[in-house]
Protein backbone atom coordinates (compact mmCIF):
# COMPACT_ATOMS: atom_id res chain seq x y z
CA UNK A 1 0.00 0.00 0.00
CA UNK A 2 1.66 3.03 -0.73
CA UNK A 3 1.21 5.89 2.04
CA UNK A 4 1.68 9.16 -0.11
CA UNK A 5 -1.04 7.77 -2.70
CA UNK A 6 -3.43 7.01 0.46
CA UNK A 7 -3.36 10.45 2.10
CA UNK A 8 -3.64 12.16 -1.27
CA UNK A 9 -6.42 10.46 -2.46
CA UNK A 10 -8.38 11.45 0.88
CA UNK A 11 -7.76 14.68 1.27
CA UNK A 12 -10.75 16.88 0.01
CA UNK A 13 -11.29 20.83 -0.78
CA UNK A 14 -9.58 23.55 -2.36
CA UNK A 15 -7.49 24.90 1.22
CA UNK A 16 -5.08 22.58 1.95
CA UNK A 17 -2.75 22.65 5.38
CA UNK A 18 0.34 20.41 4.96
CA UNK A 19 1.61 20.71 8.92
CA UNK A 20 5.55 20.09 9.15
CA UNK A 21 5.54 20.20 5.53
CA UNK A 22 9.39 20.69 5.16
CA UNK A 23 10.34 17.13 6.13
CA UNK A 24 13.94 16.06 6.06
CA UNK A 25 16.75 16.33 3.63
CA UNK A 26 16.76 14.50 0.59
CA UNK A 27 12.91 13.97 0.94
CA UNK A 28 12.54 18.27 1.40
CA UNK A 29 8.97 19.42 -0.54
CA UNK A 30 8.50 15.54 -2.54
CA UNK A 31 4.99 15.64 -0.76
CA UNK A 32 4.04 18.93 -0.60
CA UNK A 33 4.81 19.39 -4.54
CA UNK A 34 2.97 16.66 -5.12
CA UNK A 35 0.40 18.50 -3.12
CA UNK A 36 0.44 21.55 -4.95
CA UNK A 37 0.16 19.77 -8.59
CA UNK A 38 -3.24 18.27 -7.55
CA UNK A 39 -5.12 21.03 -4.88
CA UNK A 40 -6.03 24.72 -5.50
CA UNK A 41 -4.23 26.59 -2.31
CA UNK A 42 -1.84 24.09 -0.54
CA UNK A 43 -0.49 25.84 2.67
CA UNK A 44 2.56 24.74 4.08
CA UNK A 45 3.23 25.59 8.12
CA UNK A 46 6.41 24.98 9.60
CA UNK A 47 8.98 26.00 12.75
CA UNK A 48 11.46 26.20 9.58
CA UNK A 49 12.01 28.57 6.87
CA UNK A 50 11.05 27.80 3.39
CA UNK A 51 11.06 29.39 0.39
CA UNK A 52 8.10 28.26 -0.84
CA UNK A 53 4.95 29.60 -2.36
CA UNK A 54 2.27 29.94 0.91
CA UNK A 55 4.98 28.72 2.99
CA UNK A 56 4.46 30.14 6.58
CA UNK A 57 6.73 30.14 9.43
CA UNK A 58 4.64 28.85 12.93
CA UNK A 59 3.34 26.41 15.58
CA UNK A 60 1.08 23.98 14.97
CA UNK A 61 -0.37 24.47 18.58
CA UNK A 62 -1.57 28.21 17.40
CA UNK A 63 -1.82 28.18 13.91
CA UNK A 64 -2.22 31.49 12.09
CA UNK A 65 -5.53 30.31 10.27
CA UNK A 66 -9.09 31.45 10.97
CA UNK A 67 -11.74 29.15 12.14
CA UNK A 68 -13.25 27.05 9.51
CA UNK A 69 -11.07 28.24 6.95
CA UNK A 70 -9.40 24.78 5.85
CA UNK A 71 -11.10 21.76 4.02
CA UNK A 72 -8.13 19.32 5.14
CA UNK A 73 -5.11 18.56 7.34
CA UNK A 74 -2.27 16.79 6.31
CA UNK A 75 -0.52 16.13 9.41
CA UNK A 76 2.12 13.17 8.04
CA UNK A 77 4.58 12.17 10.69
CA UNK A 78 4.28 15.47 13.23
CA UNK A 79 1.48 14.10 15.92
CA UNK A 80 4.69 12.27 17.85
CA UNK A 81 6.63 15.48 18.17
CA UNK A 82 4.19 17.08 20.30
CA UNK A 83 3.56 16.43 24.07
CA UNK A 84 0.58 18.83 23.53
CA UNK A 85 -1.24 16.51 21.47
CA UNK A 86 -4.72 17.68 22.59
CA UNK A 87 -3.76 21.16 22.13
CA UNK A 88 -2.84 19.90 18.56
CA UNK A 89 -6.13 18.28 17.32
CA UNK A 90 -8.30 20.85 18.93
CA UNK A 91 -6.45 23.61 17.14
CA UNK A 92 -6.69 21.52 13.70
CA UNK A 93 -10.59 21.22 15.12
CA UNK A 94 -10.91 24.84 15.01
CA UNK A 95 -9.60 25.68 11.57
CA UNK A 96 -11.05 23.07 9.69
CA UNK A 97 -14.14 23.93 8.19
CA UNK A 98 -17.32 21.71 8.99
CA UNK A 99 -16.99 18.24 7.78
CA UNK A 100 -13.52 19.11 6.78
CA UNK A 101 -10.53 16.42 6.86
CA UNK A 102 -7.51 15.56 9.46
CA UNK A 103 -5.13 13.02 7.87
CA UNK A 104 -2.59 11.78 10.72
CA UNK A 105 0.32 9.40 9.86
CA UNK A 106 2.36 8.34 13.02
CA UNK A 107 4.87 5.76 13.46
CA UNK A 108 2.53 2.51 15.39
CA UNK A 109 4.09 1.85 18.92
CA UNK A 110 2.39 -1.83 18.77
CA UNK A 111 4.02 -2.58 15.58
CA UNK A 112 5.90 -5.63 15.89
CA UNK A 113 9.30 -3.80 14.65
CA UNK A 114 8.44 -1.05 17.59
CA UNK A 115 7.78 -3.52 20.23
CA UNK A 116 11.16 -5.45 19.43
CA UNK A 117 13.94 -2.93 18.05
CA UNK A 118 12.05 0.18 19.81
CA UNK A 119 13.41 1.97 16.50
CA UNK A 120 10.60 4.99 16.68
CA UNK A 121 11.53 5.44 20.21
CA UNK A 122 14.21 8.73 19.14
CA UNK A 123 14.57 11.52 21.06
CA UNK A 124 12.57 13.92 18.71
CA UNK A 125 9.28 11.77 19.52
CA UNK A 126 8.05 13.00 22.52
CA UNK A 127 5.24 10.59 22.46
CA UNK A 128 4.11 7.60 19.85
CA UNK A 129 0.96 5.99 19.39
CA UNK A 130 -1.39 3.05 19.29
CA UNK A 131 -4.65 2.99 17.41
CA UNK A 132 -6.65 3.31 20.40
CA UNK A 133 -4.17 6.47 21.73
CA UNK A 134 -5.41 7.85 18.84
CA UNK A 135 -8.95 7.22 18.79
CA UNK A 136 -9.39 8.11 22.51
CA UNK A 137 -7.32 11.54 21.48
CA UNK A 138 -9.15 12.29 18.48
CA UNK A 139 -12.91 11.44 20.26
CA UNK A 140 -11.54 14.10 22.68
CA UNK A 141 -11.10 16.64 20.15
CA UNK A 142 -14.37 16.00 18.76
CA UNK A 143 -13.14 14.50 15.60
CA UNK A 144 -15.23 11.02 14.39
CA UNK A 145 -12.82 9.17 12.18
CA UNK A 146 -14.02 7.67 9.18
CA UNK A 147 -10.44 4.96 8.89
CA UNK A 148 -7.68 3.85 9.92
CA UNK A 149 -5.01 2.13 8.50
CA UNK A 150 -2.01 0.62 9.01
CA UNK A 151 0.93 0.41 6.48
CA UNK A 152 4.35 0.47 5.68
CA UNK A 153 6.70 3.68 5.07
CA UNK A 154 7.09 3.48 1.44
CA UNK A 155 10.19 4.95 -0.97
CA UNK A 156 9.78 8.50 0.98
CA UNK A 157 11.28 7.48 3.91
CA UNK A 158 13.46 4.04 3.23
CA UNK A 159 15.52 4.82 6.37
CA UNK A 160 12.17 3.31 8.30
CA UNK A 161 10.78 0.75 5.44
CA UNK A 162 10.38 -1.86 8.40
CA UNK A 163 8.56 0.22 10.58
CA UNK A 164 4.44 0.00 10.03
CA UNK A 165 2.32 3.29 10.28
CA UNK A 166 -0.96 4.49 11.89
CA UNK A 167 -2.86 6.28 9.65
CA UNK A 168 -6.34 8.33 10.08
CA UNK A 169 -8.44 9.28 8.12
Amino acid sequence: MNRIKLMIDHLKGDNILDVGFIGNYPYEFKLHNLLKKKFKNVFGLDLRYAKVENSIVGNALKMPFKPQSIDSILAGEIIEHFVETEEFLSECKMILKNKGRLIITTPNRNSYFNILFKISFCEDHRRLFSKKDLEYYLKKAGFKYKMFTICYVDSFTPHMRSNNKIIFL
